[in-house]
């Protein structure tokens, strides 16, 4: 047992839980877009200097730019946006849940792209995490049939 791979871990989740209330705060709000858009570019600020640093003569070509620009766009600013439309339709305990979905996705990706076979125990993972998405979605609608079912009070 590493203590210090425990207080990652915990590190890690804080910031996921405050990623997660975070966002749903801005997909919320009124001005969504505003809030995507700033975030977007205080990040790429934050990186320029490193990127400066490592490359200076890379970011004066203009290939390198238009990669930047496509995989920033397709990496962040367009699964982004998703996520925020999803998370203005659904709860956040069912948003939170779908979103641990996403390293199955990046397995499968890998299995099929780059022909990576995930071992036993990642396979077993994933059907936790699928039966828990599965569970939270049913109770979930469950509840939401009970809730309109109900006749308001006075």
């Amino acid at each position: 047992l590493s203590y210090t791979g425990l207080a990652f871990i915990l590190a890690a989740a804080t910031c996921w839980g405050l990623y997660l209330v975070l966002a749903r705060r801005l997909a919320i709000g009124p001005r969504r877009a505003d809030g995507l858009a700033a975030a977007m570019a205080v990040s790429a600020i934050w990186l320029l200097p490193l990127a400066l640093y490592r490359s200076p003569t890379a970011l004066a070509d203009p290939r390198v730019l238009g990669l930047g620009a496509a995989i920033g766009l397709f990496s962040s600013a367009v699964p982004y946006s998703l996520e925020l439309l999803a998370m203005r339709r659904v709860s956040a305990t069912v948003y939170g849940v779908l979103l641990s979905l996403q390293p199955l996705v990046a397995a499968l990706m890998g299995f099929v792209l780059l022909g990576q076979r995930p071992g036993a125990l990642e396979a077993f993972g994933f059907l936790l995490v699928i039966a828990a998405s599965i569970g939270v979605n049913l109770t979930e609608a469950g509840a939401a049939r009970e809730l309109e079912a109900t006749p308001a009070g006075p």
